[in-house]
């Protein structure tokens, strides 16, 4: 018999992305047209949005980018919610820009800044216990904005 008491833990919406072993990376999951080579997120599943060739891999991308844009707003209906909610656009390194969460405060935030990708709980699935789980972005630490 497992003494395990941990909880369980899931993404809130499955397909989007993807992590390490140990959760220490982040990767987005994406679509590349084989015919074009136009990356898409979310992944397309039917037709390239460029060529519309039906020519589609998966595939992951690094979440490492620039925030090219943030805004913060309150989080209305959110019980005993004091903090905004964060929302940010990134211009990935891959190519790609992606709208997500962002894990720091507005005031800590620049345009340009260096960021990269991490994990979000959203909370705790009522039905059964399970910690919901989304990708998101923080700022960069020295040593990962040096690479």
């Amino acid at each position: 018999m497992s003494n395990d008491t941990r909880k369980s833990r899931r993404a809130l919406v499955d397909g989007l992305f993807a992590t390490a072993g140990d959760g220490s990376e982040v990767r987005l999951v994406i679509s590349r047209c084989a015919a074009c080579g136009a990356q898409s997120f979310p992944a397309r599943t039917v037709r390239c949005a460029a060529c519309s060739s039906a020519e589609l891999v998966e595939a992951e991308s690094a979440m490492d980018g620039t925030l090219y844009s943030w805004t913060a707003t309150p989080r209305g209906g959110v019980p005993d919610s004091t903090m905004p909610l964060v929302v940010g656009l990134v211009n990935l390194a891959s190519g790609l820009t992606v709208q997500g969460i962002l894990a720091d405060e507005a005031d800590a935030l620049t345009i340009d800044a260096k960021v990269t990708g991490c994990v979000i709980e959203h909370g705790v699935d009522e039905k059964d216990g399970a910690t919901l789980l989304g990708y998101g972005f923080r700022l960069a630490r020295c040593e990962e904005a040096a690479s």
